[in-house]
Protein backbone atom coordinates (compact mmCIF):
# COMPACT_ATOMS: atom_id res chain seq x y z
CA UNK A 1 0.00 0.00 0.00
CA UNK A 2 2.99 2.40 0.96
CA UNK A 3 4.15 1.89 -2.45
CA UNK A 4 0.94 2.71 -4.75
CA UNK A 5 1.01 5.66 -2.28
CA UNK A 6 4.66 6.28 -3.39
CA UNK A 7 4.61 5.68 -6.85
CA UNK A 8 1.30 8.28 -7.60
CA UNK A 9 3.39 10.84 -5.39
CA UNK A 10 6.11 10.31 -7.44
CA UNK A 11 4.37 10.63 -10.24
CA UNK A 12 2.06 13.24 -9.53
CA UNK A 13 5.69 15.16 -8.68
CA UNK A 14 7.28 14.38 -12.03
CA UNK A 15 4.08 15.47 -13.92
CA UNK A 16 3.49 18.82 -12.05
CA UNK A 17 7.51 19.48 -12.95
CA UNK A 18 7.26 18.96 -17.16
CA UNK A 19 4.49 21.26 -17.11
CA UNK A 20 7.04 23.77 -16.00
CA UNK A 21 10.00 23.04 -17.88
CA UNK A 22 10.24 25.76 -20.80
CA UNK A 23 10.70 25.03 -24.09
CA UNK A 24 13.05 27.20 -26.10
CA UNK A 25 11.89 27.79 -29.74
CA UNK A 26 14.27 26.43 -32.50
CA UNK A 27 16.96 28.58 -33.25
CA UNK A 28 16.02 30.71 -36.75
CA UNK A 29 19.49 31.44 -38.92
CA UNK A 30 19.75 35.72 -38.03
CA UNK A 31 19.20 37.76 -41.07
CA UNK A 32 21.20 40.78 -41.83
CA UNK A 33 19.22 43.64 -41.50
CA UNK A 34 20.44 46.21 -44.12
CA UNK A 35 20.41 50.09 -43.19
CA UNK A 36 19.07 52.37 -45.59
CA UNK A 37 19.14 55.38 -44.15
CA UNK A 38 22.53 57.53 -44.12
CA UNK A 39 23.77 59.72 -41.55
CA UNK A 40 23.97 62.46 -44.21
CA UNK A 41 23.34 63.16 -48.24
CA UNK A 42 27.28 63.32 -47.96
CA UNK A 43 27.96 60.39 -46.19
CA UNK A 44 25.75 58.24 -48.67
CA UNK A 45 27.39 59.85 -51.78
CA UNK A 46 31.10 58.79 -49.90
CA UNK A 47 29.96 55.13 -50.11
CA UNK A 48 28.42 55.51 -54.14
CA UNK A 49 31.82 56.74 -55.14
CA UNK A 50 33.18 54.26 -53.17
CA UNK A 51 31.68 51.35 -54.89
CA UNK A 52 32.51 53.54 -58.22
CA UNK A 53 35.27 52.40 -60.33
CA UNK A 54 38.26 55.20 -60.61
CA UNK A 55 37.46 57.12 -63.76
CA UNK A 56 34.27 57.35 -61.87
CA UNK A 57 35.66 59.30 -59.01
CA UNK A 58 38.56 61.34 -61.07
CA UNK A 59 34.92 61.87 -63.66
CA UNK A 60 33.13 63.49 -60.34
CA UNK A 61 36.39 65.11 -58.73
CA UNK A 62 37.33 66.91 -61.95
CA UNK A 63 32.87 67.68 -62.53
CA UNK A 64 32.10 69.09 -58.96
CA UNK A 65 34.97 69.91 -56.81
CA UNK A 66 35.97 73.45 -56.31
CA UNK A 67 39.49 75.17 -55.53
CA UNK A 68 39.17 77.91 -52.88
CA UNK A 69 40.14 80.65 -55.61
CA UNK A 70 36.33 79.20 -57.59
CA UNK A 71 34.46 79.49 -53.91
CA UNK A 72 35.37 82.45 -52.91
CA UNK A 73 34.47 84.02 -56.47
CA UNK A 74 30.87 82.53 -56.35
CA UNK A 75 30.62 83.43 -52.40
CA UNK A 76 31.29 87.23 -53.91
CA UNK A 77 28.91 87.10 -56.63
CA UNK A 78 26.04 85.99 -54.30
CA UNK A 79 27.12 88.97 -51.91
CA UNK A 80 26.89 91.48 -54.93
CA UNK A 81 23.05 90.31 -55.99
Amino acid sequence: MKTIFFLIGLLSVVSCQTSKMVVNPPVVKNQVVRDTTYISEQKELSNWLRSQTQQVRDDFKRDFTFSGQQIKEIVDKLKNH
